[in-house]
C-alpha cells in the first residue's frame, strides 16, 4: 500500500518538469475539485483580479496513507474497548498525521515549477505549505479564475474563484487549497437571537407537573419563574460543585468569532446573582481570554453571543478554569486594487476555523482545554466539500487528544441556517433539505433546541437533518435508520439517507436572561443557548473523573449512542421542526429535531463519573 503511494508521488517529479514548460502544461491531466455553478448569495462579482496582483494561498497536505485517524479515534472513544480513554499526546498525534517527506517535497517542487511562486514555507504544526503567487500563475496552476467578490449588505470584499482543479497525480498528496472557493457566511446566532426574543413562548409554568420530575417541585417552580442558570440547573439536575481547594486539570473553552467580545464585569455580576451554588455567588471567579489570529476583546462592546455563552457556562462551572478564545475571523486579504488589507480592516472576511484549530492543535497537552463550546454554524452546502472535510479532520485530531467539541446545530430547522434557498448548488437546482456544518462533522457533538420547561418539546427552528458530506458513522446507523423508516418514503430525494444525522442531543434553549451593565439585556433563544450548558456538564464530569484517576471523556458520540447511556436522556416526543416547506417530527429515540433527547446531568454523572 505504501509502495504504491510512493510510486504515485514519484510520478509528480515528472509532472513538475512538465508544468515548468508552459507549452506542455496543458497536457497534464487535471481533476475538478470544486465547481460552483453560481455565486453564493449575497456575494456578487466586482471584477476579475489583475494578473500581477499577488495572492497568499495555502495547501493542506494529506496524512500518511497507512494511518487511519478515524479507526484510531473509534478505538479510543468506544466504551468497553481495551483502548478506551487512551488519548494521544501532541507528539504522538503529529507523528501519526504527518505527511510523508516525499509528499512535502513533490508538492513543493510542483509549486516552484511556476516562475511567479515565492516564499514557499512548510508549517509542520498543521502540515501546510503556504506561498505567495501572482493571480495569473494561480489561475494557471489551479485552472481557476480569481475575482474580487463583494457582499452588498456590508461592502466586504474577498478574493475567490468559483472553481479550481488539481493535477490528478497530486490528488493523493493534497487535502485542501485555501482560500479559493469558500465564500464565508459564518455568523454568530446573534441575529436569530434578536428575532427569537420577541417570538419565543414563555415557560409553561402551568405544565410543570406533567413531567416526571424527581427533585423538589416547589423549588423547580420557584427557580423557573424566569429562565436563569438556577432554572437550568434544576431542570437538568446539575448538582455538582468542584472542590475549590485544588484543580483536577478539567478546563472549558468557549469559542468566539466575528467580533463577538465579552465583558468581565458583566459576567462576574451575573454569576454573583445567578450562580447555582451559594459558594459560586459569593466567589464568582473569573475567566481568561486568549486572542487568536489577530483577535481582540473590546470589553466596551460586548456581543450578544459572547455574553450568552459566558453567562451560561460560568454560573455552573465553580472553580474550574474557563477560557474565552477570541478568534480574528478577518485576516489579510486583497483590496480591489491588489493591495494587502490589514487584519484590523473589517472590510474583508475569511474562514476562521483553520486558524482556530491550528492554534488549539499547537497547544501543549497540559494547556489544551478538554471541552470546547462553539455557538457558530453554517448551512453545509455553503461550505466547499474539501474545506469541510479538512476542518472535520482537524476536529478529529482534537478529539484524538481527548477534547470534546460541542457545537450548536443551528436555528433554521430543516432549512439549515435559513440563509439560502432549499435547492442544491450543483447546477441542477433540485429541491433538497439543508443540513448544517460543523454540526454534521461526526467528531463534533451537535446540540438541538427544545422549548417549554420542563415539559420539553422540540423547537420549530431546531436545525437538523442528514449530511451531504459525511457518511453516517457506525454508532449512529441504527438510530438514523429507524427514524428514516418513519418517513415511509415521504421525503425521498430531499435528503441523504446515508448521511450523518444532526443533532446528537438537545437542550432547553428559549428565553435565556442575560445582563450587560448590571441590567437585563433581554431574553435570548436558540441552539447556542443550550450549547455552553451542555459543554459545562461535560467539563464537570471530566472533573469528577480526573479526581478519580479516570481519563477525560474526549470524543463523546460513540458513547452517547451506546446502549449503556439510554437512561440518561429525556426523550422528546413532541414538537416538530419546520423548513423548506416541510417538517421533521420528534419520535421515540433519536430524531432530527432533538437527537437522542435532553441530558440529565446527575444520571450522566452517575454512569460516567
Amino acid at each position: 500500500m505504501y509502495f504504491s503511494h510512493v510510486f504515485s508521488l514519484l510520478c509528480v517529479v515528472e509532472l513538475s518538469v512538465v508544468l515548468a514548460a508552459p507549452t506542455l502544461a496543458s497536457s497534464v491531466p487535471y481533476q475538478l475539485i470544486e465547481n460552483r455553478s453560481q455565486v453564493p448569495k449575497p456575494w456578487k462579482l466586482h471584477h476579475l483580479v489583475a494578473n500581477e496582483a499577488r495572492l497568499h494561498l495555502s495547501i493542506a497536505l494529506k496524512s500518511h496513507p497507512d494511518n487511519d485517524l478515524g479507526a484510531r479515534l473509534k478505538a479510543i472513544s468506544t466504551p468497553g474497548g481495551h483502548e478506551y480513554g487512551q488519548h494521544m499526546k501532541k507528539h504522538e498525534l503529529r507523528a501519526f498525521t504527518a505527511p510523508s517527506p516525499i509528499t512535502i517535497q513533490v508538492v513543493k517542487s510542483w509549486l516552484l515549477s511556476f516562475s511567479d511562486v515565492e516564499n514557499v514555507t512548510y508549517d509542520s504544526k498543521v502540515e501546510t505549505l503556504s506561498f505567495d503567487v501572482t493571480a495569473k500563475a494561480a489561475n494557471e496552476m489551479f485552472k481557476a479564475k480569481f475575482g474580487v467578490y463583494q457582499n452588498p449588505t456590508n461592502a466586504r470584499k474577498i478574493v475567490r474563484s468559483l472553481s479550481y482543479s488539481l493535477p490528478q497525480q497530486l490528488l493523493d498528496a493534497i487535502a485542501l487549497v485555501y482560500p479559493i472557493s469558500y465564500f464565508p457566511t459564518s455568523k454568530p446566532i446573534e441575529g436569530i437571537l434578536k428575532r427569537e426574543a420577541t417570538t419565543s413562548p414563555a415557560p409553561r409554568i402551568a405544565d410543570l407537573d406533567k413531567r416526571l420530575y424527581t427533585g423538589n417541585m416547589a423549588e423547580l417552580l420557584e427557580a423557573c419563574k424566569a429562565i436563569t442558570p438556577k432554572c437550568i440547573a434544576k431542570l437538568y439536575n446539575i448538582d455538582y460543585l468542584p472542590p475549590s481547594g485544588s484543580l483536577s486539570g478539567s478546563t472549558l473553552a468557549v469559542a468566539g468569532f466575528l467580533e463577538q467580545w465579552v465583558n468581565h464585569t458583566d459576567v462576574t455580576s451575573f454569576v454573583a446573582k445567578h450562580g447555582i451554588f451559594p459558594e459560586t455567588r459569593a466567589s464568582p471567579g473569573t475567566f481568561t481570554v486568549e486572542l487568536i489570529n489577530g483577535g481582540v476583546n473590546d470589553e466596551s462592546l460586548p456581543g450578544i453571543e459572547a455574553t450568552l455563552d459566558m453567562e451560561y457556562s460560568m454560573p455552573f462551572i465553580g472553580s474550574l478554569p474557563v477560557v474565552y478564545l477570541s478568534t480574528g475571523g478577518r485576516p489579510e486579504a486583497l483590496s480591489p486594487t491588489g493591495e494587502i488589507v490589514p487584519p484590523s480592516d473589517f472590510s474583508n472576511a475569511n474562514e476562521p476555523y483553520l486558524d482556530f484549530l491550528a492554534y488549539l492543535l499547537a497547544k501543549p497537552d497540559d494547556k489544551l482545554p478538554q471541552v470546547i463550546s462553539i455557538s457558530y454554524t453554517e448551512t453545509e452546502q455553503t461550505v466547499p466539500r474539501d474545506y469541510a472535510i479538512h476542518v472535520c479532520d482537524l476536529f478529529g485530531r482534537l478529539a484524538a487528544r481527548g477534547v470534546s467539541v460541542i457545537d450548536a446545530s443551528g436555528d433554521g430547522g430543516i432549512a439549515g441556517q435559513n440563509d439560502i434557498d432549499c435547492i442544491s448548488n450543483d447546477g441542477l437546482y433540485h429541491p433538497q433539505f439543508l443540513p448544517t456544518f460543523p454540526a454534521s462533522c461526526p467528531y463534533v457533538t451537535a446540540v438541538g433546541w427544545t422549548i417549554y420547561a420542563p415539559d420539553e418539546q422540540g423547537n420549530a427552528k431546531s436545525s437538523g437533518g442528514f449530511s451531504n458530506y459525511f457518511p453516517v458513522p457506525d454508532y449512529q446507523v441504527a438510530s438514523t435508520s429507524a427514524y428514516i423508516a418513519s418517513f415511509n418514503g415521504q421525503y425521498e430525494g430531499l435528503y441523504n439517507a446515508s448521511g450523518s444525522g444532526i443533532p446528537d442531543i438537545a437542550m432547553y434553549g428559549s428565553r435565556y436572561e442575560t445582563e450587560n451593565g448590571n441590567a437585563s439585556s433581554g431574553h435570548h433563544s436558540g441552539t447556542s443557548a443550550g450549547t455552553p450548558v451542555f459543554a459545562t456538564m461535560v467539563a464537570l464530569i471530566n472533573d469528577i473523573r480526573l479526581r478519580k484517576g479516570l481519563p477525560v471523556l474526549g470524543w463523546l458520540n460513540p458513547m452517547l449512542y451506546s446502549e449503556g447511556l439510554k437512561g440518561v436522556f429525556n426523550d422528546i416526543v413532541e414538537g416538530p421542526s419546520y423548513g423548506c416547506g416541510e417538517s421533521f417530527n420528534t419520535t421515540v429515540g433519536w430524531d432530527a429535531v432533538t437527537g437522542l433527547g435532553t441530558v440529565d446531568f446527575r444520571r450522566l454523572a452517575n454512569l460516567l463519573g
